[in-house]
């Protein structure tokens, strides 16, 4: 006897069995007599497991904004969002192709990251992999942990350069050529970071002190003194909107690029901030004082990477220890020859 071609026979235990193949698994129905294997057999079919459907991996790109949306989204301020969105856009998707996750391998990702120049970018974009490919892991996507298995990338922060004096001079004296220049003024004298600069509001300055509001650290919003220079130069700016500086970022580089030319040497707004920092530690403010003003967390921070400390004082100290040298070697050693030797 047969069902749908499956043949019902029987068993040296006297019973009857019958083995349909169904989505690439043996099955096997029994019956103590040939007619209850054969009901069996039917109610099998009309009962059969449904069809399993081959479960697509997901892709590599879906993976990215799956991860973004649910792991950071909600949980980062939106200056750490906008970062990441452009690790993945312009360093991840740009520099390899779609791929289900399953098949990536570690040198995929060694080889896009090796495409991209900038060695912080370079660090940013390797951290955003790694932890992408820890949760997808952790998650079952992909068998291996392949985080453990990229070619590590470090950055060096380089250390910030300020103004000379000379630099600072001629700095004031071109900055005030240009339409927009007082944001750049700003900077110099409150060593707050370009988006500082741009979020400052009117109800943000008050009798004696200015709220600056930066979102790259947890100290980026805070209060600094309205120093006199602050007081004259926000005193001197109409308040034709909200926000003092009502400029949009294209227009300030274009005119950052028009003062550099103006001074006819090369700087960043950076500088800016880092020249407030060295004026400062120049004239004697406690560093826990100028960590605060710049919104560090840590005043070793402002040590290491925003203080050239007297500079051009050393150049000019350097200078006359070569004449006291060279002075005392000679017989004639006059101890008035700095004051008439000085410039």
């Amino acid at each position: 006897m047969k069902y749908k071609g499956i043949s019902i026979t029987k068993r040296k235990d006297g019973r009857y069995t019958a083995r349909p193949y169904h989505n690439g698994k043996r099955y096997s129905i029994y019956g103590r007599t040939q007619i209850e294997c054969y009901e069996k057999l039917k109610q099998f079919f009309k009962n059969k497991p449904a069809k399993k459907e081959v479960s697509k991996s997901i892709t590599l790109y879906e993976w990215l904004d799956k991860w973004y949306t649910t792991y950071k989204v909600g949980k980062l301020k939106p200056t750490s969002l906008y970062q990441i969105k452009v690790c993945i856009n312009k360093h991840i998707k740009l520099n390899i192709e779609d791929r289900p996750l399953n098949k990536l391998t570690s040198i995929d990702v060694d080889v896009a990251l090796s495409k991209i120049e900038s060695s912080r970018m370079k660090k940013y974009t390797y951290d955003c992999w790694c932890e992408s490919l820890r949760i997808a892991y952790r998650n079952k996507l992909i068998k291996e942990n392949l985080s453990d298995l990229i070619i590590p990338i470090h950055h060096t922060r380089i250390k910030g350069t300020a103004l000379t004096l000379q630099q600072r001079q001629i700095f004031l004296e071109k900055v005030g050529q240009i339409k927009y220049g007082k944001i750049f003024l700003f900077q110099y004298y409150s060593g707050c970071r370009p988006q500082g600069a741009r979020n400052l509001k009117w109800t943000d300055i008050k009798e004696d002190t200015i709220f600056i509001n930066e979102t790259k650290s947890k100290n980026g919003q805070r209060w600094i003194p309205l120093f006199a220079k602050l007081n004259e130069l926000l005193k001197s700016i109409p308040r034709t909107s909200e926000r003092v500086f009502p400029i949009s970022e294209t227009t300030i580089k274009v005119q950052f690029e028009e003062l550099k030319k103006l001074c006819g040497f090369e700087f960043t707004q950076k500088s800016l901030r880092h020249t407030f920092a060295t004026i400062c530690a120049e004239n004697g403010i406690n560093e826990n004082t100028i960590a605060k003003w710049l919104g560090h967390g840590n005043p070793s921070t402002t040590k290491k990477y925003y203080i050239d400390v007297l500079t051009d004082f050393e150049k000019e100290q350097a200078y006359k220890i070569n004449i006291i040298f060279n002075a005392k070697f000679d017989p004639h050693f006059d101890p008035h020859f700095l004051e008439k030797n000085k410039k």
